[in-house]
């Protein structure tokens, strides 16, 4: 999965990151591989730009009480809407930016480990390994790809959203008393800037968690269908548990609770606004909307899937070495086998995450959307 092709692309985006000086990782041309910085500027500027998020989500909750309080402010419905998802995103999007200096050692080590790991897991007897390799690659690059646009489509659209309504109350430009065109433009170029971190930071994270989750489940699927010695095979699968182990090691204990929240509580809000109160917005706020409910709805199925999967595959793939080494005439290998243990992704003091997390989601969804819908029918709205 992680091929010379897909590890050159990496380093182009960390190299980009790293220009910014508020990352905490540099790519190491002669290695070809994820370190971290050094640079005492980085470490610096990263704690100037993190004391911006406590005052954003305040100025956010302050400009909330004011919109559903105060009548003369004639707060839209996607005004209110926009002071709450800047908030809680902001909350997000900082911790996809702060999470990786808490964790930076962690996640160096693990990209590390992953890409060595991938090159033994080449060399095993697979049925058409050529071509499942290439499979691999192109789902990485895919995955890769797909962040990298989605990230340059959610910055349009916030500049769409800056540009047509500067002075909405989820800026701090509303409250800033003069509103001339050069005080606009300093303005936009620092909400462009930090929305442009928040955004690399958030897609950063989410982008490596879905490309980690999705090789553990390759891993597992490679050794599933290898032919070599059942010895090889539960060596192979002690080492994934290994990775899986490092793997839940290199985020916050927040980083899945807060995303699947986030997405959760989001995509009901949205969808409540495209059906009951579509008569309210614009065309254009419809579109972000709706693009926004869509990109929702599919991060969270990525992460709730994948990480079922993982779990399930590994259940799976116990059994069957369990089953096999008993056949052999080894107790040694009918003793590793029946040490192995299922694993999956677990983070903080959460449980291991299934596929029942996935339909208790989506359950969950359905049962307060219903609800909200119901508690307003069209007329009231």
């Amino acid at each position: 999965m992680f091929t010379t092709k897909v590890v050159e692309m990496i380093g182009k985006i960390i190299k980009i990151l790293e220009a910014s000086m508020l990352f905490p990782f540099i790519w190491d041309t002669k290695s070809n591989t994820l370190d971290v910085t050094k640079s005492k500027y980085s470490r610096v500027f990263s704690i100037i730009f993190f004391s911006y998020y406590p005052s954003y989500i305040l100025f956010s909750a302050c400009q909330l009480y004011r919109a559903v309080n105060d009548k003369s402010l004639n707060a839209s419905v996607m005004d209110i809407s926009w002071i709450c998802m800047y908030g809680v995103a902001y909350y997000v999007a900082g911790e996809g930016v702060v999470g990786p200096f808490l964790k930076k050692y962690e996640q160096a080590n693990l990209f590390r480990k992953i890409v060595n790991f991938d090159k033994i897991l080449s060399d095993l007897n697979v049925k058409d390994n050529a071509v499942r390799r290439l499979n691999a690659e192109k789902l990485a690059v895919l995955l890769s790809k797909s962040h990298v646009i989605g990230f340059f489509s959610l910055l349009f659209l916030i500049f769409i959203v800056i540009i047509t309504k500067p002075k909405a109350a989820q800026f701090f430009y509303s409250v800033y008393p003069g509103h001339d065109f050069m005080s606009f433009m300093v303005f936009l170029s620092a909400e462009m800037f930090t929305r442009s971190i928040n955004l690399a930071g958030m897609m950063l994270m989410q982008a490596w968690f879905i490309l980690s989750v999705a090789f553990l489940t390759i891993g597992i699927s490679t050794v599933r269908k290898c032919s070599n010695f059942v010895s090889r095979k539960v060596s192979m699968y002690r080492c994934l548990f290994l990775i899986n182990q490092f793997h839940n090691q290199c985020y916050v204990f927040t980083m899945i609770p807060s995303r699947i929240g986030f997405f959760g509580s989001f995509s009901v809000g949205l969808a409540v606004i495209l059906i009951r109160l579509d008569h309210a917005i614009t065309g254009a706020e419809y579109f972000i909307c709706l693009y926004a409910f869509l990109i929702f709805m599919i991060t969270s199925f990525l992460f709730l899937h994948i990480s079922g999967k993982v779990f399930k595959d590994s259940c799976d793939l116990g059994d069957a070495l369990l089953a096999e080494g008993w056949k052999s005439r080894s107790k040694l290998i009918r003793k590793m086998a029946k040490s192995l243990r299922p694993f999956g992704v677990r983070l903080g003091t959460i449980r291991t995450l299934s596929y029942a997390a996935l339909s208790a989601f989506y359950i969950t969804l359905v049962s307060i959307l219903t609800t909200v819908l119901n508690a307003f029918p069209p007329h009231e709205m």
